[in-house]
């Protein structure tokens, strides 16, 4: 047999291997989403201000609490200075405003987790008047679209690196909660656990996290060991962790 019968019988071979591993898939992931409808309960949906407060101030515990305050329904109304009640008026100009936003964004030192800052800061001053909100977000995007700098349109709005971006990223969140908690959120929710029920199927790598059954390329594990399925029985005290022994010669601990 050729050099070239042999690789062609190898890649043959190969491709066999794949479907039937494929189809075995399929079939597994059929009979088990009865098993995944009811392990999974109740839809943990967050309520509209811890929602708005995640998305607004994810890495600001003091401001996510204040927020929650002020968006609430329960909020406390509080009676403003002078001072507050004047920047109150000037932030609802557009001239002003859209003048203060482009003034604070020319600073050098405005660096674009301030910028992150203060279009939630905006959001929620503005929330309730969400169509003076909207020509706010309007005017800036125009703005930003014919800027010098901008000489590739198509990666426009791909990074979060102006107060407009994320300020759409926050209208967007408040326009599509109500058709996430009505009707999309149920089978996003769904799909998620899904993904993460599979992927925990098969070995993970517990330094880099990658694994065997994963959708990216970077994070899949090419070299995995003989591995079986094993059940963790859970406690209230504790929680049943079953680990591989040491692998050589990758070195690692893989959780299966």
């Amino acid at each position: 047999m050729t050099l070239t019968a042999k690789m062609n019988k190898y890649v043959e071979d190969m491709e066999l291997d794949i479907r039937n591993d494929i189809r075995q898939g399929f079939v597994d992931l059929q009979t088990e989403k009865a098993d995944l409808m009811e392990n999974v309960g109740a839809i943990p949906f967050l309520d509209f201000k811890h929602f708005a407060s995640r998305i607004f101030f994810p890495e600001s515990e003091s401001m996510m609490a204040s927020c929650i305050k002020d968006i609430g329904q329960d909020a406390v109304q509080v009676q403003l200075d002078e001072c507050c009640q004047g920047l109150s008026r000037l932030i609802q100009d557009q001239l002003f405003l859209t003048s203060m936003v482009h003034a604070m964004e020319e600073q050098k030192s405005f660096t674009i987790k301030d910028k992150c800052a203060l279009a939630s800061l905006l959001t929620v001053a503005l929330h309730n008047n969400l169509t003076y909100l909207t020509e706010i977000m309007e005017v800036l995007l125009r703005d930003l679209m014919q800027q010098n700098s901008n000489t590739q349109p198509k990666l426009l709005l791909r990074r979060t690196e102006s107060v407009v971006e994320k300020l759409l990223t926050n209208w967007m969140s408040i326009c599509l909660y109500g058709f996430l908690r009505e009707s999309a959120g149920q089978h996003l929710f769904l799909m998620v656990s899904a993904l993460t029920q599979q992927t925990a199927k098969g070995p993970v790598d517990c330094v880099t996290e990658k694994a065997l059954y994963t959708l990216s390329e970077d994070w899949l594990l090419w070299q995995a060991q003989d591995f079986s399925s094993l059940v963790h029985t859970h406690t209230h005290t504790h929680i049943l962790n079953t680990w591989v022994d040491y692998l050589s010669p990758s070195k690692r601990f893989f959780h299966v």
